[in-house]
């Protein structure tokens, strides 16, 4: 790295540096940068995701050996756990995976666990905290107590029909690993966005792969792209993490024009080129994405029309994420549901989050909720 981009502001710089490492296939750094910025570049690398990404592109070239040497055994050692954690969490998901199935669930991998087995040179090099998967709504009370007679720990449900669509689960591999899960049986929980692909439908375009001689279904990547789009506005309102926006780049650098115009008109027919629109210019911004101009064009005319788009620029509070909710939901009862279902959550829920020891004190609680509660409704979001 030159030292003159040193004297750029410390976003500048670092965009300057994945450029050359993603875009332009060099990297220079010399020994004397400050220790400050290597650990700078080394936390921001790691909150992004691409802290093995950017191993993998440097490893072999000639002048990794030349490179701090702080730099190269950090990066080396996240490699080497990294990829043992990711064979070990294969193996788990595999033998959950059978499970599932040999009781009549057939779950479908999304997101980076989807993607690193698809689009990444090896998986482990698609960082991600949990496995994400999508199975039928009718399916969950099954997967809870299959998953619970093999030792899994489910986190407390809130309960309720339109509170959340998710839930995830964990459990300790014979080696003390722990392996975390997110059951999906809604694409994601705002309702705006929740029921845009059913499960019925990805199932119909899943691709099949095979892990430790196992078939496993993951998402398509049309609706995988449109996920990822989705993905980062719903839940991180327009966060710019790399690993996202690197997701969306190799989903598109991947594309035909055929693959193109399928996806338009899909985006087009959820109403959710908008939100696409977004991931697409912030993965051309910092991955130099190649995307035919007309066929970006697109997806920026007429959108302020469709409903989602209003959540690019929300940096919402509680109160904002509640009454879009409320708003999404068709008619009065759904939407009284809604209100008495987030007030109100299930006993299991109140016991586990307050510790309740005695439950002769939980109307307390579901009193002290929503008094202290109150004043949360007008706080920013963190994504």
């Amino acid at each position: 790295m030159p030292k003159e981009l040193l004297q750029l502001d410390l976003d500048e710089c670092y965009q300057e540096i994945i450029k050359d490492i993603f875009v332009r296939g060099s990297f220079t750094w010399e020994s004397d940068i400050p220790i400050e910025f290597q650990n700078y570049f080394l936390t921001r690398t790691r909150n992004d995701g691409i802290q093995l990404l950017i191993y993998e592109k440097i490893a072999n070239s000639s002048e990794w050996k030349n490179r701090p040497l702080g730099l190269i055994e950090a990066l080396s050692a996240a490699a080497k756990n990294d990829a043992i954690i990711d064979g070990l969490r294969q193996q788990d998901f595999v033998q959950l995976a059978q499970t599932l199935s040999e009781k009549g669930i057939e779950p479908i991998l999304l997101k980076g666990a989807a993607l690193s087995l698809s689009h990444y040179p090896a998986s482990y090099l698609r960082t991600r905290s949990d496995t994400d998967f999508f199975i039928p709504e009718n399916s969950i009370e099954n997967l809870r107590r299959i998953a619970s007679d093999q030792g899994y720990r489910f986190e407390e449900f809130m309960g309720g029909k339109f509170t959340q669509y998710q839930q995830s689960f964990s459990g300790k591999d014979a080696l003390g690993v722990n392996h975390i899960y997110d059951a999906h049986w809604r694409l994601c929980n705002p309702q705006l966005f929740a029921g845009v692909l059913s499960y019925e439908e990805v199932l119909e375009q899943a691709v099949s792969v095979e892990i430790f001689g196992l078939k496993i279904k993951i998402i398509s990547p049309e609706h995988a792209l449109l996920h990822a789009c989705i993905h980062r506005i719903a839940h991180h309102y327009d966060e710019q993490k790399l690993i996202w926006l690197y997701d969306i780049h190799l989903l598109l650098n991947r594309q035909n024009d055929e693959a193109r115009d399928a996806f338009y008109k899909l985006a087009h027919h959820k109403e959710m080129r908008a939100v696409c629109y977004q991931g697409f210019i912030h993965a051309q911004n910092w991955f130099q994405t190649p995307i035919p101009e007309g066929w970006l064009a697109l997806f920026k005319t007429g959108v302020t029309e469709e409903k989602s788009a209003k959540f690019i620029t929300l940096k919402p509070r509680i109160w904002d994420v509640f009454f879009n909710n409320f708003s999404a939901l068709g008619g009065w009862q759904k939407r009284l549901r809604f209100v008495w279902e987030q007030f109100f959550p299930s006993r299991g829920f109140m016991i586990q989050k307050y510790s309740i020891k005695n439950t002769v004190f939980l109307p307390w609680f579901y009193c002290y909720r929503l008094v202290a509660g109150f004043p949360k409704l007008f706080q920013k979001l963190k994504s």
